[in-house]
């Protein structure tokens, strides 16, 4: 009973793990335009995106940005440019590689001595 108890709360784990992580990528997909801008720093404002920002740079960002669109650019290949060009700091969703960071110097570590931990119990006890 204890075996099957270990392994219902190894998978319930797993599926947390594996939602969160979906849920980190798919903060960076956007559906339009609009809601890209949001995601994009201004680079002369303290902490407001181009998307409410009312700056001349911020409205250059934004015509750019449209224009690569139309020019058949994803959002992603856009912001991979402005990274380039502006650094990561940019990119509101560059938290997401810290979060990712944190994740696997975190938790991944600590998953993995309970699971080892786990594996001793019902292999050795």
């Amino acid at each position: 009973m204890q075996k099957s108890y270990i392994i219902k709360l190894a998978l319930f784990i797993l599926l947390i793990f594996v939602v969160a992580v979906n849920n980190i990528k798919n903060r960076d997909n956007v559906n339009n335009i609009s809601e890209f801008y949001k995601t994009i720093r201004c680079t002369v404002c303290n902490g407001q995106t181009i998307y409410d920002s009312n700056t001349d740079v911020a409205q250059k960002l934004r015509e750019y940005i449209a224009m690569e669109n139309q020019q058949g650019k994803s959002f992603a290949e856009i912001r991979q440019d402005m990274v380039q060009n502006y650094g990561s700091e940019i990119s509101i969703t560059a938290e997401s590689a810290t979060i990712i960071s944190v994740f696997l110097t975190k938790v991944v570590p600590w998953m993995f001595i309970t699971f080892s931990l786990a594996w001793v119990y019902l292999n050795f006890v």
